[in-house]
């Protein structure tokens, strides 16, 4: 995993960035369905699914928050198999920065690693993949955190959070989005430009500051209560209909062509499996899935050189994994037209 060292005008643009967005989240959350409350401990703790029903816009916002403010993040709608679902469509600028640096979520295995940590406050985790020894990290901005967890976190994963970072806890910001809630398949829909930096880092082993920009579009997934079955996840999205452009303005001594092939989903050993028969098979337990570290790829890969203009596309749409005919939606014969 290589370090990353943003210049000082990019710590300066992140950290004001990413509190106007914190800022608006919290100024918003009577309308965009979350609860804010601050903790004894002086930390502040958005609540956008647990005892709340969160929103679309919620986990659109949360994904922007989750880079560093360093992508735009736009709701639409796309047709998928007769089925009008929402889509997610995530441009990321700085992608090594954003997607790689702040987005790709850690596990907090000391205390609960169900619990996933990922935003501004990784730069400030020893592990994490920023360059933390300015003192200008040292900002509140670095204190934002996302936490997937399908609970308000517990004073001791508060702790934890603090003591990992250096931060004392009241510069703690914790945005809580359970996975199945409307927030939380969403923002996981954002994380598809993150499946393809990942992929290259930890699975290629190769340098993805090559890559300047990052467009990638997919459904969102429908939420779910907890204990409730969830046969097509948002994962499941990303690796059969998510589509990505990857724009690559420097030197890149790899076959562009084969890197498309390898970006994309087809490419995997378990093509044709949903993940939860893959999690199933691990117990239910997310590391512990064979081979996890190959498998974050899209359904749709084009990788566009800027010095050549030419672009290599490869993998497909496949819808009919997802929605067969036992999966769509059946129409009361009485309320038929």
């Amino acid at each position: 995993m290589s370090n990353l060292t943003p210049s000082s005008n990019q710590r300066d643009w992140i950290a004001a960035r990413s509190k106007a967005l914190l800022q608006a989240l919290a100024q918003d959350a009577c309308v965009l369905g979350l609860d804010v409350s601050h903790l004894k401990n002086g930390a502040t703790m958005i609540d956008c699914g647990v005892n709340v029903p969160g929103s679309l816009e919620a986990g659109r916002r949360i994904t922007e928050i989750s880079q560093g403010g360093m992508a735009t993040a736009r709701i639409g709608t796309v047709e998928i198999s007769g089925v009008v679902l929402p889509e997610l469509v995530v441009d990321s600028w700085c992608p090594k920065l954003s997607a790689y640096g702040l987005q790709v979520s850690v596990a907090l295995s000391e205390i609960d690693p169900a619990v996933r940590i990922s935003g501004p406050i990784l730069a400030r985790f020893a592990e994490g993949r920023l360059d933390a020894s300015h003192d200008d990290l040292r900002d509140a901005a670095w204190g934002i955190a996302v936490v997937e967890s399908d609970q308000l976190p517990s004073p001791e994963i508060v702790d934890a959070l603090a003591c990992r970072s250096g931060l004392p806890a009241r510069d703690l910001a914790l945005i809580v989005v359970p996975t199945r809630s409307v927030a939380g398949v969403t923002q996981i829909a954002g994380r598809i430009n993150e499946c393809v930096v990942f992929t290259m880092e930890e699975s290629l082993g190769i340098d993805c500051s090559c890559v300047s920009q990052l467009l990638g579009a997919v459904p969102i997934a429908l939420p779910t209560d907890v204990g409730t079955p969830f046969p097509v996840t948002p994962d499941d999205f990303i690796h059969y209909i998510g589509r990505v452009t990857l724009t690559i303005t420097r030197d890149l001594d790899v076959d562009l062509a084969k890197l498309a092939s390898q970006l994309a989903f087809r490419s995997t050993p378990i093509y044709g499996k949903l993940f939860s028969e893959l999690l199933e098979a691990a117990d239910g337990v997310f590391e512990a899935i064979p081979g996890l570290i190959d498998l974050n790829k899209v359904a749709q890969m084009t990788v566009v050189d800027r010095r050549t203009g030419i672009a290599f596309s490869a993998g497909e749409r496949c819808e009919s994994i997802l929605f067969g005919p036992h999966q769509k939606p059946e129409i009361d014969p009485k309320e038929a037209p």
